[in-house]
């Protein structure tokens, strides 16, 4: 049956919807508020820690400059780092650190008076965490993308249904005037019923991997040592550079947080599509916690390979966007054989035009890898489902049918020219494709998509397909898509709808 068919009560669905919609933005909104507490409780955890720990540095330095007036800044920040048994790295931050505060000693007396110190204590706690605070509202703003395009997407479906409902009697069939209009109130309904699930953890996951990325990216030495350097731009000595630590200290981030960037930035392109296609669902969700994860492993793996350190932040940059690059790297120097595992998969997407990358990506989170997948789904309910415009995904289907049965076939059908399974059905068959059909429904089609043949005008054509396929006889593979639920529909809807 077409998809105008289905019937419902318009005024109960709408209600239905606002408070499917009123629940997934509710949900969505306590995730992100636990994911973003979760992260900046980390980072206030680190700065209340290192002004902890500036208490028995500060009263070395003191006790230092006591005991000789005349030292120089340089003698008391040799004399502190001689002190800590930590590697290169660390000395280098302590040292900085000590020539810092040794300056500010040095400059200022009255900080001999345990008051003043405290009070410069108190300066310097109040300096981070100010800092803190601004890089909390940083993080807040873009991690709230996530959740904001979420919000975006239930409002959009939300307001399709309800330009619908509004024509529609108070009970009775939802009849939309294009094909168009009633697959996009069906999938509006649909997609608020899911994301009205909870999916708690499921979300937290991925949220909290977002949240964890930011955190990361921003803070490219580590939370504390970040943190360390940031207070080192708060009390600058006159000359040292002022520019915030994470900007130029990014040439020493690790490596996966380079991965991790990436895979933020990918992240955001997804959401962004999402938006404006209509794709974004709770579905993504697993399939970006699968990629973050296989983003954190290559990242591991890449930078235990011999590679030249700027070649491996830009490898690993880029395998955060698209790991495929990460494992073609990993599988070229393992030198296997990647050619043989392809050949043996089912045919991909990529034969359809219609479908790019970001089609392709979206198929494969509701299960579509192939065209067999394809071909064999439910129409109907992918419609409801995906966001690719409804003509376009019955003309990809349609497409998908062909090849299926008929393989690389299909292609030479295209000088007659037919190029999917309802163009070779109704050319082969005519009206008698569907007017049986339709005869027992007790439904008149509004409009005809074939004439009406005789037996010896479907006789010149099948050998004309023959002749075009080279085959004895096609009519095998006909008869079995003829079968198929898929075709049945597509061709109902197109009696139906002007633009199916």
């Amino acid at each position: 049956m077409p998809l105008q068919q289905l019937t419902t009560d318009a005024h109960h669905e709408l209600a239905k919807a606002r408070e499917n919609a009123t629940r997934a933005k509710k949900t969505i909104w306590i995730v992100f508020a636990v994911a973003l507490l979760i992260s900046l409780y980390l980072r206030y955890e680190r700065t209340d820690q290192l002004a902890q720990d500036l208490e028995p540095i500060v009263e070395q330095i003191h006790l230092a400059v006591t005991q000789n007036r005349e030292a120089s800044v340089a003698a008391i920040q040799k004399a502190l780092v001689a002190q800590l048994n930590s590697d290169a790295d660390e000395n280098k931050d302590h040292a900085a650190l000590a020539r810092i505060l040794a300056y500010h000693f040095k400059r200022h007396p009255d900080l001999d008076v345990p008051e003043n110190r405290s009070r410069f204590l108190a300066d310097i706690r109040a300096g981070l965490m100010n800092n803190c605070f601004l890089f909390a509202l940083i993080h807040t703003a873009l991690l709230s993308i996530f959740p904001g395009s979420f919000a975006i997407s239930i409002t959009r479906a939300l307001d399709r249904v309800e330009d619908q409902a509004k024509t529609q009697p108070a009970a009775g069939p939802v009849v939309a005037p294009t094909f168009r209009k009633a697959v996009l109130y069906h999938r509006g309904l649909c997609y608020l019923h899911e994301e009205a699930r909870p999916l708690f953890w499921r979300r937290f996951a991925v949220f909290l991997l977002f949240s964890l990325s930011i955190t990361y990216m921003m803070a490219p030495a580590g939370l504390y040592a970040s943190i360390t350097g940031e207070l080192l731009t708060l009390f600058p000595i006159p000359g040292d550079p002022t520019q915030p630590f994470w900007f130029a200290e990014f040439a020493r981030v690790q490596p996966f947080v380079l991965g991790l960037a990436g895979f933020l930035i990918y992240s955001l392109i997804t959401f962004a599509h999402g938006v404006v296609t209509g794709e974004l669902g709770n579905r993504f969700f697993l399939a970006l916690w699968n990629r973050g994860m296989t983003v954190v492993i290559l990242s591991l793996v890449l930078t235990a390979m011999k590679f030249d350190s700027a070649v491996l932040n830009a490898l690993i940059f880029v395998a955060g966007v698209f790991p495929q690059t990460g494992l073609q790297a990993i599988v070229k120097l393992a030198q296997r054989g990647a050619e043989q595992a392809a050949a043996l998969n089912p045919a991909g997407l990529s034969k359809i035009p219609q479908i790019d990358s970001f089609g392709e990506s979206a198929l494969r989170t509701l299960g579509i890898f192939n065209l067999t997948d394809l071909a064999k789904t439910d129409l109907e309910e992918l419609l409801k489902r995906s966001a690719m415009q409804p003509a376009v995904l019955l003309k990809v289907v349609d497409r998908a049918l062909l090849l299926d049965a008929l393989g690389d076939l299909a292609d030479k059908l295209a000088t007659i020219p037919i190029h999917t399974a309802s163009e070779l059905l109704l050319y082969l068959e005519g009206r008698d494709a569907y007017v049986d059909r339709w005869t027992s429904y007790g439904v008149h089609p509004p409009r005809h998509i074939a004439a009406q043949l005789d037996a010896n005008d479907k006789l010149q054509r099948l050998e004309k397909v023959n002749a075009a396929m080279e085959v004895t006889d096609v009519s095998i593979h006909v008869d079995r898509m003829k079968m198929t639920h898929n075709l049945q529909f597509i061709i109902d809807n197109a009696l139906c709808y002007s633009d199916a």
